[in-house]
């Protein structure tokens, strides 16, 4: 049934227009199909390989939980796990997060590794409340689940324009992003550079490090907020973020 409004100007009435009776109780009643097919279902589709995920619990309908977005980058849901879904359905758990946080997942070239951001999540004091801290970067190697630790909490403020009392904030490195030439990019927080809006707790800025979390070096200064999710464009030679 569709249903129309025309404005008549000269009598300023509105006519409606009706496409079907209504009231009929006699029309048919549509069901809708919304239950989702296999992506086997679907002969087009050759699904041959794994998908690596980040698996939130699930509290229940009336409570919500925390997604790590575009206007919470540095929080996400305590115990979500890095998943391995295979095509035929079964899952392997790749990494439990316990109390902290999986996010930011990124497959290396080789499809051999996953790089991910851990949040550390810590109690509030007084409280069973998990309140964020820090992150960290990682990466694992699926076959053999060797996890390494890339980055560490290292503070880098400019010292040349930094307050005397400054105190080094929980750092927060995000974001992988594996780079041809065997370098790694990422986001931080690690300079301590107050954001413009109140935005986050400091901002974060573009930095790319090796492979093995080494030779740490700043490329993205200007970031008057905070810049999220590098990723690589078809040239291999420029990089994008949000």
């Amino acid at each position: 049934m569709h249903i129309r409004t025309l404005p008549l100007l000269a009598a300023g009435w509105l006519v409606l227009v009706a496409g079907a009776r209504m009231g009929d109780a006699k029309d048919p009643v549509k069901i809708l199909d919304v239950q989702p097919r296999s992506i086997t279902a679907d002969r087009s589709v050759k699904y041959d390989f794994d998908i690596v995920y980040v698996r939130a619990p699930r509290r229940g309908n009336d409570e919500g939980i925390a997604w790590t977005e575009v206007f919470s980058p540095l929080r996400g849901e305590p115990g979500s796990d890095l998943v391995l879904l295979h095509p035929d359905g079964s899952e392997e758990v790749l990494v439990i997060a316990g109390d902290d946080t999986i996010t930011d997942p990124f497959v290396s070239f080789d499809g051999r590794s996953v790089y991910f951001a851990r949040i550390r999540n810590l109690h509030q004091p007084g409280t069973d409340k998990l309140v964020s801290h820090s992150a960290d970067l990682f990466k694992i190697h699926v076959a053999t689940r060797t996890v390494v630790q890339l980055s560490r909490q290292s503070f880098t403020p400019n010292t040349g324009v930094a307050l005397a009392n400054q105190i080094a904030p929980g750092i927060y490195n995000l974001a992988p992003c594996p780079l041809p030439g065997g370098r790694l990019m990422f986001t931080s927080n690690r300079n301590g550079l107050a954001p413009t809006k109140g935005y986050t707790p400091t901002t974060l800025q573009l930095f790319v490090m090796d492979d093995d979390g080494a030779n740490v070096e700043q490329i993205g200064h200007l970031n008057i907020n905070s810049a999220l999710h590098p990723t690589i464009l078809k040239d291999d030679e420029s990089r994008r973020n949000q």
